[in-house]
């Protein structure tokens, strides 16, 4: 490192970027020191997901084809074509085209996007959709076609050269966050409609001959509830094969790096991600089932109406045909009795209560005075039946064989398979094949059904559980699963009796963020798990925990990753208690801190009242550690850890006290004089991830001398006044007047000023932590400009959304914002920043302040702390201990700032080398085992 000119007294400029005056601007600021620290970010990720594209590919078309029918309004006259009506779709692109109309892209890739939608959106209609559904999808392929042979014009973009730098941020490339501008995400080279096989453009397209009856738009923008469930189940089918893929490739890494031929230190990256991609599966699913909810209000009252839409729509009409036929009180029929109906049925089915059909069918005879009672109850058997068929378990439908003369019947042989072999890869397998979605709810309702029933009521369930754990019990490589579907059965049953004996339940306390980062904890501690009736995302929650088992059971893999989570969660913990339990002084506000992140360990333990013995074998404490750290909950746990509470709660517990700034402006100002090394172990990882960050270096460069104080004072949180104040008395100048201040003054500057602040945002350290805590998935202009890339994914590809691709839109959407966070964890785990428990490392800094500043060993200090502690300063040793190091940093740094010899504080420079050269970084790696 050259030497630099040391600078005569300078006073830092009232207009520089290096620490002069700024107009405060109304942006988020430092917070206040709270109970949970994880406030803010939750706030922050609910709003990202607030403006986040709809997840519903229902309102993913109908904002593409409304957008489009107002920007064709927009290019004729007024009241020449009447738009409500969709065949003067056709005029009106006629009429755009024989008179020159210019067309905006953006039109186009709204038409576009409307095709690729709609034709999606039809696979779930009865034969594609009817006469109407058809035309409106061949006028939208004409307007298409005619207005490629228009002249386009592409609206330019806004100039952001007038913006603030600090804006970068909100001018971005996000296409992923607005609802409407992410339906814009087509590039410009799709070359047409997906459906056209090319050829010349200049070829008048063929006029859609319009049908016999004249549909309008409302019409024919409606989709029917059966295919809006539909598409529930195909997402649920879609990330389970895509989960179950990603499950493969860790199993494939936890062989290869068994056999020496994969680096050891991957191996954490691949099991957090494996549950970061769980994470967002499951909230995807959260998602789409209440959007499911707002759009089909009526199925929001149980899963089983959502089963009947699917699966069951022939039997509702059957039955309200024959009610309309048959009934005396046929006037005050709505289809909405036979989904009830029939949901009765269905939910007596999977809460093992089939003794309640007749019953059921009994009430429906004498509610509607049905004269044909028979074929009520034969319908309720059939539909009973068909459930058992399609949803049963193994030992269910070995129970219940039917007599030869029972077997057959044409409705049974007739009701559709709920099995959908015709999608792609036989996705479905997943719903209710080998890997069954519905057996797990089948096994899940008749639990929850049997906890708080009687006896009797829980009769049919204790058998079908007898049956159960008797048959084929799975024990990794001693007996492996074949398949989800009745060889893991047993394992399921064992870790929802574990659920009633562990602090996931609501005694268990909810944790910080669970809702986002934990989702399939805080889906079983709501109390639904117990309850009638329970969601498809906890259903979802719980079956990708069983296919985390199955794909990565055998050669003790599941116990390997078990173990390599536990030992870093236990590490974690044991890290983020010691600053407690040692004689360092700890500032009142991180005790309560460290308290607060220590206590989250509860989540791993059982709770006060278990006792296992009581139900072994079912329960034990390795069927409990199965519950805790099967691969899922392991990769949840491991990020939740190594991102959440290390990042952000790490860096507020650093804040907290002032350490952490008073460590990097004393070691920078060492730095600017070459009064110590630049690459310590440790220290330089961290001056390194800080240098741009607003609490210590207030978003610009690192001061230079003269400017040393002025900048530690900022970094405090005090006002640009008081700084300079500092600054000039640092400089032995005899400022005119004190600048007069109140903590209500200094409270609004830390809140509204881009460069004032007291706390660290975590997102501007962390890419991985923006993505996976606050759900940002922002692409700025700057990284764009700068080429930057994650471990080789260029951040242009995955912002493409192409029409052409056989998945939904916003199943593309997913799988972009994938990329893009896994991309981000690469990033932070090769930079170290993930390996290292930044709770401890505050710890770590706060040693070496007591150490290097300790009265004992210059009396200096002690007169100074006792001065202190004589002013009223505070009674707390801990906190005491920060005025002491805040008021020692500031006079060295004013020394550093303006003393002729600076070399007199080469002392200082070879305590820091002594400490972090001596440091076990083991009391900071989160890892056991991996380099720093």
């Amino acid at each position: 490192m050259g030497k630099k000119t040391r600078s005569a007294k300078k006073k830092p400029s009232a207009s520089n970027g290096s620490g002069g005056k700024r107009k405060a601007k109304a942006t988020s600021g430092a917070t206040k020191a709270s109970a949970n620290p994880f406030a803010t970010s939750e706030t922050n990720a609910q709003k990202n997901d607030d403006d986040r594209p709809s997840q519903s590919i229902y309102h993913v078309y109908k904002a593409a084809t409304t957008r489009f029918k107002e920007q064709l309004a927009n290019l004729i006259p007024a009241n020449t074509f009447n738009l409500d009506f969709v065949k003067s779709f056709v005029d009106a692109a006629d009429y755009i085209k024989d008179n020159d109309v210019s067309v905006d892209d953006s039109m186009l890739r709204n038409l576009r996007l409307a095709i690729s939608v709609r034709k999606k959106y039809s696979q779930n209609l009865v034969d594609g959709g009817d006469e109407g559904h058809s035309y409106f999808l061949l006028v939208l392929n004409y307007c298409l076609q005619v207005f490629r042979q228009c002249n386009i014009v592409s609206q330019p973009e806004q100039s952001n050269s007038k913006k603030d730098d600090d804006e970068d941020d909100n001018n971005s490339t996000d296409h992923f966050c607005n609802r409407f501008d992410a339906l814009l995400m087509l590039g410009d080279d799709e070359g047409g409609d997906s459906d056209s096989e090319g050829g010349d453009e200049d070829i008048a397209p063929d006029r859609p001959e319009p049908p016999a009856k004249e549909y309008s738009y409302d019409d024919l923008m409606y989709f029917p509830d059966n295919a809006k469930c539909l598409l529930l189940f195909d997402t649920m089918a879609y990330h389970a094969h895509e989960y179950s893929r990603l499950l493969k490739n860790l199993k494939e890494t936890m062989r290869m790096e068994a056999e020496g031929d994969y680096p050891t230190d991957r191996v954490p990256v691949e099991i957090m991600f494996q549950g970061i991609f769980a994470n967002s599966i499951i909230r995807n699913i959260q998602e789409l089932e209440n959007e499911l909810y707002v759009e089909c209000p009526a199925l929001k009252d149980s899963p089983y109406r959502v089963l009947v839409c699917c699966f069951l729509s022939p039997f509702v009409n059957m039955l309200s045909d024959s009610v309309r036929e048959k009934s005396p009180h046929a006037k005050k029929w709505k289809d909405d009795f036979a989904f009830a109906f029939l949901a009765d049925i269905v939910e007596a089915v999977f809460r093992c209560r089939m003794k309640e059909i007749t019953g059921i069918a009994n009430r429906f005879i004498q509610r509607w005075k049905m004269p044909n009672g028979n074929n009520v109850h034969w319908l309720a058997i059939i539909t009973m039946r068909t459930v058992v068929k399609n949803a049963g378990t193994k030992a269910e439908i070995e129970m219940r064989r039917w007599p030869p003369e029972e077997s057959i019947d044409p409705l049974l042989e007739r009701s559709p398979a709920w099995l959908r072999e015709d999608l792609q890869d036989q996705l479905w397998t997943s719903i209710n094949g080998d890997n069954s979605l519905l057996n797990t709810m089948k096994i899940l309702d008749g639990f929850g059904s049997s906890v708080e029933a009687s006896e009797k009521e829980s009769e049919e369930f204790t058998k079908l559980l007898a049956r159960i754990w008797t048959s084929n019990v799975w024990k990794d490589s001693l007996n492996p699963a074949s398949s989800i579907r009745g060889d893991l059965d047993a394992t399921l049953i064992s870790m929802m009796m574990h659920i009633t004996q562990c602090k996931w339940r609501f005694d268990g306390g909810e944790l910080p963020m669970e809702k986002l980062l934990l989702p399939h904890v805080n889906l079983i501690r709501k109390g639904s798990f117990f309850k009638p009736k329970p969601s498809f995302a906890l259903i979802f929650a719980v079956h990708t925990m069983l296919m985390s088992i199955f794909e990565l059971q055998g050669d003790g893999d599941i116990f390997r990753i078990r173990d390599v989570a536990k030992n870093s969660f236990d590490r974690f913990m044991s890290q983020a208690g010691e600053h407690l339990e040692s004689d360092i002084p700890c500032h009142s506000k991180r005790n309560s801190l460290l308290k607060f992140i220590t206590d989250t360990e509860r989540v791993t333990e059982k709770s006060d009242d278990a006792d296992f013995d009581k139900a072994y074998p079912m329960m034990s404490e390795e069927l409990h550690d199965l519950l805790i750290w099967n691969p899922l909950s392991a990769g949840q746990l491991l990020a939740y850890t190594n991102i959440c509470l290390s990042l952000e709660g790490g860096f507020h517990a650093m804040t907290l006290s002032s350490d952490l700034s008073t460590v990097l402006h004393v070691y920078n100002a060492l730095k600017y004089h070459e009064l110590v090394d630049d690459d310590l172990p440790l220290l330089a990882d961290i001056d390194r991830y800080f240098e741009k960050t607003k609490c210590i270096w207030n978003g610009w460069d690192k001061p230079e001398q003269g400017k040393f104080v002025y900048r530690l004072h900022l970094s405090m949180g005090a006002t640009n006044e008081m700084a300079i104040y500092a600054q000039d008395r640092a400089a032995g100048e005899k400022p005119a007047k004190k600048p007069t201040y109140s903590h209500a003054k200094i409270e609004r500057t830390r809140q509204t000023s881009k460069r004032v602040s007291t706390t660290i945002d975590p997102a501007e350290v962390s890419l991985s932590y923006r993505r996976y805590c606050q759900h940002d998935f922002k692409v700025t202009n700057k990284m764009l400009e700068e080429g930057r890339q994650h471990q080789g994914l260029d951040l242009h590809k995955p912002l493409k959304i192409d029409p052409k691709d056989p998945f939904p839109i916003p199943w593309q959407i997913h799988e972009a914002r994938t990329r893009l966070l896994f991309a981000s964890i690469l990033d932070d785990f090769d930079s170290r920043l993930l390996k290292y428990n930044m709770v401890a490392v505050g710890t770590v800094f706060s040693q070496f302040l007591y150490d290097t500043f300790h009265p004992d060993s210059n009396e200096h200090i002690a007169k100074y702390e006792a001065k202190l502690k004589a002013s009223g300063a505070s009674d707390v040793r801990g906190d005491l201990r920060s005025f002491v190091n805040c008021g020692i940093s500031d006079a060295i740094l004013a020394s550093l700032d303006y003393d002729p010899d600076p070399e007199r504080f080469h002392y200082l420079g070879e305590a820091f080398e002594e400490f972090f050269y001596s440091l076990d970084l083991d009391r900071v790696g989160i890892f056991e085992g991996l380099d720093l």
